[in-house]
């Protein structure tokens, strides 16, 4: 090795200002962790009052998520339930339908039934009542039945009269 070459120094110089500016910033991460830690986890360029107002924003946030989920899983709740009332109301139209497409078939208009079921017993009265011009919230409350189901009939009364001649 030649003394006179000076790549030696300036690398072993170099290799000094780095070690001397990796312990700066060593001490310096040091002094601002321990800051951190004395402010109760704030930085020390954060007031008081923001840091505060930043915990309160986020203890919020937190709040609001979970109301956010409740409101969520009573929402599928309600979903469901109304999910089942349809296909209960569905299923009721379409046995009504069939009821009375049954009723209608067995009609004769010459002749009157000996008996009549229950369905166009039903079905009669509210026919009764509508052409004495009661209205269907009228005619369910007098007859003890839901409001959907007498004006169904009256409807279903109203296709049917309207198909025939």
């Amino acid at each position: 090795m030649n003394l006179s070459d000076p790549l030696p120094t300036v690398v072993a110089t170099a290799m000094l200002v780095l070690a001397t500016l990796l312990v700066v910033v060593l001490i310096r991460y040091r002094r601002e962790r321990q800051r951190m830690t004395t402010t109760g986890g704030r930085p020390a360029h954060v007031s008081e009052a923001a840091w505060k107002m930043q915990e309160e924003a986020a203890e919020l946030m937190n709040r609001l998520e979970g109301l956010s989920h409740q409101f969520d899983t009573r929402m599928e709740g309600r979903l469901d339930e109304l999910k089942g009332m349809l296909s209960e109301a569905d299923r009721k139209i379409e046995q009504l339908r069939r009821l009375t497409e049954a009723a209608s078939a067995k009609v004769d208009p010459q002749q009157a039934p000996a008996q009549a079921s229950p369905a166009q017993q039903v079905h009669g009265e509210i026919r009764r009542l509508n052409s004495q011009g009661m209205d269907a919230v009228r005619i369910a409350r007098r007859l003890g039945m839901d409001v959907g189901e007498v004006e169904l009939v009256l409807n279903l009364q109203r296709t049917q009269a309207a198909k025939s001649p």
